[in-house]
Order: C-alpha cells, then structure tokens, then sequence
C-alpha cells in the first residue's frame, strides 16, 4: 500500500489494520472508507489520495461517515445547511493558502 500525503493517523494502515485496531469487522471498515471516498472528493479527485484520507479518519474514528451523514442530515433538517456569504480573497490570498495546503498534503 502507497502512502501519498506524509503522516496522519493511519500511516501504514490499511482497512484490515483499522478494523484490528477498534475491534470491529473489515467489512465494517470497508464500509465506512468507501463512504469516506466520496465524500474526500471534495479535497481531491484522486481515489487513492481520498482513501488515505478516509482512513485517517477511521484510524482515529470508526464510524466517523455514518456520523457525518448523520450530522449533515441533522443541519438540513434545521436549516443550517445554507451556504454563508464569505468575504473575497484577493488573488495573491488565495494562491499562498493553496500552496501552503499543498505544502500541508505533500511536504
């Protein structure tokens, strides 16, 4: 297994390991990681960069996408799910937080 970002919680770690970890089945986890995929497409249209960072997450939290479905549900359901008007980045603004999140995933 090839790890793509430095670090995070399931370094080294693949579904069967975090599933050993928190006691729970691989089919559990595999669940769980293929929601996570999905959802890491926000940050990254790479499966497997996307993987890795649904298992960071699982490594710490098992069923942390089951909570996070659950929670967004919870917000729409009480109208908190409408978007908040935010302030303009300058350009040079935005370039320098890109570069530092790239900085951030890759090293």
């Amino acid at each position: 297994m090839k790890e793509y970002i430095k670090g995070g919680k399931a370094e080294g770690m693949d579904c069967e390991a975090i599933a050993k970890k928190h006691g729970l089945s691989v089919e559990e986890i595999e669940k769980q990681e293929k929601m996570g995929i999905k959802i890491e497409h926000e940050h990254t249209p790479d499966d497997d960069i996307a993987a890795e960072i649904a298992r960071d997450h699982l490594a710490e939290f098992p069923h942390y996408y089951t909570y996070l479905a659950e929670m967004e549900a919870k917000a729409k359901k009480d109208g908190d799910d409408k978007p908040r008007k935010k302030e303009k980045q300058s350009e040079e603004e935005a370039d320098a937080a890109k570069k530092a999140r790239l900085k951030q995933l890759f090293g």
